[in-house]
């Protein structure tokens, strides 16, 4: 949870930077769309799904293209990592609501905070008739992620007036207890409540204890990332199929260094290496 949560912190953050633009909505949905939605089913269609059916991946045994289509990738039961694209999507419209609010509430995206805290909660919480909502594809992921994109969304609108509150005692105070929360996560103990609020608070104490630095590596990073989440899954599970007992450390190797390769390779013609022609153009 912890990883994931930093990455939809992130997510929440950037998107408060793309609506500061005070955007319509029309533009901003178009543009949501074209960078999260499309990309989900063109990713799927051309990439995903083909490697699994050439690997005879078993959750598609037995079931036509067109079915795999509806169950697995419009409702979204088992879309790998492509999860996070309509997960984003959906929380992003949510943030220009929350932004177009913050012109009359000054504290909207903390209440709203507030409600994605109680979603989590009750998702934590609720069962009926022994089903949980976690075995829902389509909810599971709304309510257990919505309150670390709102934490994200938040400490960018702000971010100022809390950096005047953060001092480098509070900070090494902060870096200690995250510490300290990370080894009662993984070993389990707390409630599910406490294990959430020390989750949480190890995300704010990242936040702030990142540099706001970047060089040339870090921003090559970010320009293939999404496509290297997006592209890297389907090759992992070619190692899965073809070399199932091989030693443990050779997999690791083979699915970051040499699947991550290709994987960068492929994001950086497929999303960088065209702006750049566009802007020689231009």
């Amino acid at each position: 949870m912890l990883v994931l949560g930093l990455w939809m912190l992130i997510s929440g953050f950037c998107v408060g930077f793309t609506l500061r633009g005070k955007k319509r909505f029309k533009d901003f949905f178009i543009k949501r769309f074209s960078r999260l939605v499309i990309p989900y089913w063109l990713v799927a269609l051309i990439w995903m799904i083909p490697i699994r059916l050439l690997i005879e991946y078993p959750g598609y045994e037995g079931q036509s293209f067109l079915y795999i289509l509806w169950k697995n990738i419009f409702l979204g039961y088992d879309n790998g990592q492509l999860w996070y694209l309509p997960t984003l999507f959906f929380y992003s419209l949510i943030a220009w609501f929350i932004n177009f609010c913050l012109k009359k509430f000054k504290w909207a995206d903390i209440f709203a905070f507030a409600i994605s805290v109680m979603m989590l909660i009750f998702y934590t919480k609720y069962t009926w008739h022994g089903a949980s909502l976690m075995r829902s594809p389509t909810l599971s992921p709304f309510f257990l992620y919505f309150s670390f994109f709102m934490l994200g969304f938040i400490l960018f609108n702000h971010e100022a007036t809390i950096r005047k509150y953060i001092t480098k005692p509070l900070l090494v105070v902060g870096f200690v207890l995250m510490l300290i929360a990370i080894g009662f996560m993984y070993m389990g103990r707390g409630g599910t409540f406490v294990q959430l609020i020390a989750v949480w608070l190890c995300l704010v104490v990242i936040f702030f204890l990142m540099p706001n630095k970047s060089n040339k590596f870090t921003r090559t990073l970010a320009e293939v990332s999404l496509g290297v989440y997006l592209f890297h899954e389907p090759l992992a599970f070619i190692s899965y199929t073809y070399w199932p007992d091989i030693n443990p450390l050779l997999m690791v190797s083979i699915n970051f260094f040499i699947w991550g390769t290709v994987a960068s390779i492929i994001s950086y013609f497929v999303f960088v290496f065209p702006k750049k022609i566009m802007r020689k153009k231009a």
